[in-house]
């Protein structure tokens, strides 16, 4: 250790990976068990392209096919990986110990980092994306339990201690509102819906690495498997590839028009199943005088016969498998809208050495998001990077608008809970599954009547199927040339659950807080030119 410059803050970077099920295509044939754990090499149709991060998947779960027939053979357990071997438990199908090359894998989403073309040898992720106006940022808390033990030994020292489980918890963060993409994270599903004036692609036969014809960053998907999302193309290399057990071919591949006035629409909807959508954080310290360096430097040290591998100019971590505990969106009357998100992690995972931050990028402005959807300082608009407000809102409730609200809350929450598995992968992961969802709405205003109280005694709910007029309804529109980027929320179901209608003893008008609890979502869109990957 020689360096006496300290890390600064000023030379934090935080930026968000996709996280997506990433296809390896056909094994290479090169099958190694020790009897309990058996390795496999991945086929070079991926390792021509990409290098895993060693050790990063972990714990994902990995699907194995019959290349034949495109048939589940069997699901496991990564317990470690190599930029080009993957390692698992030998309790396998019989038949992908002996002939691997007739088998190919999918890494399932959860806790799996989409990669990026290689650099070299070296690993890269798609850590270019980013996350949008952050106002702060806290990166989850790695913590870990200590165990100390008394024994009879004579003393009243402890005798002995070891260190238990490792827990990354508390990440969150608070945003100006210039897209909404984050309820899809919060709400589980998410359909894209058009795309105006997209382009064709060309892919060879049966080809799901590659593209043709593209240059820079581009997104395609395919228009047959709304559902599946985009894919982020890096020249011609698709990142992740494309995944044939999601129905993707090389038949109806489009691509995004990345102009200011093309926009996307998506559907968010609600996901009743146990997991909810995923994402990577990557945060990286570097020391002042190497903000342009872009590689994770590692070296061993030795002090007082102790070795230890440590990172003195460029450190970086990366948090996998990030699920939204909750969303908090706020619209106060005058300001931009802000989003609050809570969420929590998989692991705390160290880049190794070599790693390539920030996907080979060293400037915010050519991050994807950042003013286009490609990122690219050339391509920057400032609307895209403009907030949404409050004041371009409308609020419906019981069949009328309410045009005199002064703040307006809603709060989603997941009930996220943590799990641990015997035999799962180690003591440093856990999983979420979601819980219960909940729904909170609260408005601050100016009412002129006594509608809001009496709903608050009315022993039925309001608006049961969604279709009758009496829906909550949400719409915000963000002020462009075009206003054509908008967010459309509609509740149903729904009570008043408090109605306050103080006084004040100042004369004048009496502001009415009130707030209400909706079951269920009816419908959500969004249209922006916001790229969700994921």
């Amino acid at each position: 250790m020689v360096s006496n410059e300290i890390w600064m803050d000023s030379g934090a970077m935080v930026s968000m990976i996709p996280e997506q099920d990433i296809y390896l295509g056909k094994f290479e044939g090169t099958e190694t068990d020790n009897g309990s754990t058996l390795t496999i090499l991945i086929g070079s149709d991926f390792t021509d392209e990409f290098s895993l991060v060693p050790n990063l998947y972990r714990g994902c779960e990995l699907e194995l096919y019959l290349d034949a027939d495109d048939t589940f053979q069997d699901k496991t357990i990564i317990t470690s990986n190599t930029a080009t071997t993957i390692t698992f438990n030998d309790s396998i199908i019989a038949g992908l110990k002996a002939q691997s090359e007739d088998y190919y894998g999918i890494i399932k989403a959860l806790g799996a980092p989409v990669p990026a073309p290689k650099d070299g040898s070296n690993p890269r992720l798609l850590s270019d994306t980013w996350i949008g106006l952050t106002d702060s940022v806290q990166v989850p808390q790695t913590q870990i339990e200590m165990k100390q033990i008394a024994l009879s030994s004579g003393s009243r020292n402890m005798a002995y201690q070891f260190k238990g489980a490792e827990t990354t918890s508390g990440g969150n963060f608070s945003l100006s509102a210039n897209n909404f993409s984050w309820l899809y994270y919060a709400l589980g599903s998410k359909e894209i819906t058009t795309v105006s004036n997209e382009g064709s692609v060309t892919m060879a036969a049966d080809d799901f690495f590659t593209s043709t014809n593209l240059t820079g960053n581009n997104f395609i998907y395919d228009s047959n498997v709304n559902t599946a999302g985009f894919h982020r193309t890096i020249d011609n290399v698709v990142c992740p590839p494309l995944n044939k057990q999601k129905g993707m071919d090389d038949t109806s591949i489009k691509s995004v028009n990345l102009t200011q006035t093309n926009k996307i629409t998506y559907t968010f909807s609600e996901n009743n199943t146990a997991d909810l959508p995923s994402f990577a954080l990557e945060y990286t310290l570097k020391k002042p005088a190497s903000m342009a360096t872009e590689e994770v430097d590692i070296t061993s040290t030795t002090v007082n016969g102790v070795t230890r591998n440590i990172s003195e100019t460029v450190y970086s971590k990366i948090y996998p498998g990030c699920q939204v505990e909750s969303v908090n969106l706020t619209a106060d009357a005058g300001q931009e809208m802000k989003m609050t998100v809570n969420f929590n992690s998989k692991n705390t995972f160290t880049a190794p050495n070599n790693y390539v931050t920030a996907n080979k990028t060293t400037d915010l402005q050519e991050w994807v998001n950042f003013g286009s959807p490609a990122g690219g300082q050339s391509s920057i608009s400032e609307e895209n990077l403009r907030p949404f407000f409050f004041s371009d809102g409308t609020i419906e409730m019981f069949g009328q608008e309410y045009i005199r609200i002064e703040n307006m809350t809603l709060d989603i929450s997941n009930s996220l809970q943590p799990k641990r598995f015997i035999g799962r992968y180690d003591k440093n992961s856990q999983t979420h599954i979601a819980g219960q969802r909940v729904y909170n709405l609260s408005f601050t205003g100016l009412v002129t009547d006594n509608l809001l109280f009496e709903e608050l005694r009315n022993n039925a709910a309001t608006s049961l199927n969604g279709t009758d007029g009496n829906q909550i309804k949400l719409t915000f529109t963000k002020d462009t040339a075009t206003n054509d980027e908008t967010l459309s929320m509609v509740f149903k179901d729904y009570m008043v659950t408090s109605a306050d209608f103080p006084l004040t003893n100042d004369k004048g008008p009496i502001t009415v807080n009130w707030t209400i609890q909706p079951l269920e979502l009816h419908s959500c869109t969004h249209a922006t030119n916001w790229i969700i990957q994921g």
